[in-house]
């Protein structure tokens, strides 16, 4: 068996202000990688869905080996599984996450793979809870039913602390659905991966979180009720949010273009990308040179300032470093 090869990628933005949820688009930005496709810093367990310590079997049926193995750190209903490894698909590694629903309605017509309950980190850079996440799946499904064809994800989000594997009533829950919700054609993904992102703004006071990938219905934020099909998840990582870029020169995304972005692109001078910060190689190059000293340079004071009182250098002086790092660019590459 090969891998699959992720098919697309598509970015997603969410800013909550008091019950409200705001989603926006966003271009993917490059990431260092902890596994094939995950996010740097992952603090979600068991991320690429190869291990298997534990058992649980919801069908007793000597006839389908395995039925119901399920991958640590996952929560899973009926028709949700641990794929076969030998002909599913995968994204990396062997296994990934597997959701087979062959029911329209019922009692049996919500299936699920559920991430245990997990403590929210705490930010290193300020010793504080983190105030945003960034998650990234790979899913790839084929939804052949109903008049309300999708699948989705679920990230809930709770005040409640982590007591158990069960997540505390939640206070957020942000849906992502697959493609064509409210219309009555099948969504035929041809079971090809499709890598998604979603940053989302952690509701003030929540302490835990949980991730569902869900077929129909379930609390008012699943699926089509009426969905059936099949839908495999595979390298499923969070982290600490990266910054999100949005304004030329502001390399530390702090919506001003200032002495903070210049010390980057000196701090890193005359280093290849990796090892040095990529924050500051905004031309993505690979190299931090003169390019992307202009980057900056060229969107000096762009922006809203920090503060009053911050440090910003005279045209005279931007002029010289300007100079200065164009003479040691062409010793170095001479």
């Amino acid at each position: 068996m090969s891998d699959m090869s992720v098919v697309r990628r598509t970015s997603w933005k969410v800013i909550t202000s008091g019950t409200a949820v705001v989603m926006m688009a966003f271009a993917g930005s490059a990431w260092a990688v902890d596994i094939p496709g995950g996010l740097p810093g992952n603090v979600l367990p068991n991320p690429d869905m190869e291990t298997i310590t534990r058992f649980t079997d919801h069908i007793n049926d000597p006839g389908i080996p395995n039925m119901n193995n399920w991958a640590d750190y996952w929560h899973h209903s009926q028709n949700a599984t641990w794929s076969n490894g030998t002909t599913d698909p995968v994204v990396s590694g062997v296994h990934s996450l597997f959701i087979f629903d062959n029911t329209a309605a019922g009692p049996f017509s919500k299936e699920e793979f559920r991430s245990f309950a997990t403590d929210i980190p705490i930010d290193p850079a300020t010793g504080m809870i983190a105030t945003s996440l960034s998650f990234r799946w790979n899913w790839a499904y084929d939804i052949t039913g109903g008049i309300d064809p999708r699948f989705n994800a679920l990230f809930r989000f709770s005040n409640a602390p982590n007591f158990s594997l069960d997540l505390g009533p939640p206070v957020l829950q942000v849906p992502v659905f697959t493609d064509k919700p409210n219309t009555a054609d099948p969504i035929t993904g041809d079971l090809l991966f499709e890598q998604q992102d979603i940053t989302i703004a952690i509701p003030a006071g929540a302490l835990t979180y949980d991730i569902l990938f869900q077929t129909a219905d379930n609390s008012g934020a699943g699926g089509g009720v009426d969905s059936t099909g099949t839908m495999f998840i595979d390298d499923v990582t969070v982290s600490l949010t990266a910054p999100v870029i949005t304004l030329a020169g502001d390399l530390n995304g702090d919506g001003f273009v200032g002495i903070n972005d210049l010390n980057i692109v000196l701090g890193a001078w005359n280093q290849n990308v990796p090892p040095a910060n990529p924050l500051a190689d905004p031309s993505g190059d690979g190299f931090v040179g003169i390019d992307d000293l202009n980057t900056v340079l060229g969107n000096w004071n762009a922006g809203t300032p920090p503060g009053a009182g911050a440090a910003v250098p005279e045209p005279a002086t931007l002029a010289l470093l300007g100079l200065g790092g164009l003479a040691m660019l062409k010793r170095r590459r001479a």
